[in-house]
């Protein structure tokens, strides 16, 4: 009889501690996704001419954003401080922009001009021949 009671205790306590783990909870997870137009950045090139040395110059180029509409977007520009010529020779050039959009505008682009200047000091000194560099421009979405 004592093992009985011991039987039927053990199972009681079995039942009442073993029920909590037959309860079963659930959650939904809400799935989205955006679909975007592709970025496209384009520039003019920015030809600032021959230059005789002790002269300064000056231009400005455009760079156009196209994108999908309204969204917000992050512009960055890796500046070159030198010009290159063919013989490694360098000639310093200063670039710069009044303004860095932050979003695709209504009509689904974007622009912002880069102003560069060469100084007379810098050309005072090089010497003959042609000097290029480049401008990259990076944009992502937000």
């Amino acid at each position: 009889m004592k093992k009985l009671l011991i039987l039927l205790s053990l199972t009681t306590a079995m039942t009442a501690f073993g029920a909590a783990n037959v309860i079963e909870e659930s959650d939904t997870m809400k799935i989205t996704a955006k679909i975007v137009k592709p970025l496209r950045v384009s520039s003019e090139a920015m030809a600032l001419g021959t230059i005789v040395q002790g002269a300064s110059a000056s231009g400005q180029s455009t760079v156009t954003i196209e994108g999908d509409r309204g969204h917000g977007i992050t512009v960055d520009l890796i500046k070159p401080t030198h010009l290159t010529s063919t013989n490694g020779d360098q000639l310093q050039i200063v670039l710069n922009t009044n303004y860095i959009p932050t979003h695709i505008g209504e009509d689904e682009k974007t622009e912002f001009i880069v102003y560069g200047n060469i100084s007379a000091e810098s050309t005072a000194t090089a010497p003959s021949g042609v000097y290029s560099g480049n401008l990259i421009t990076s944009v992502r979405y937000n």
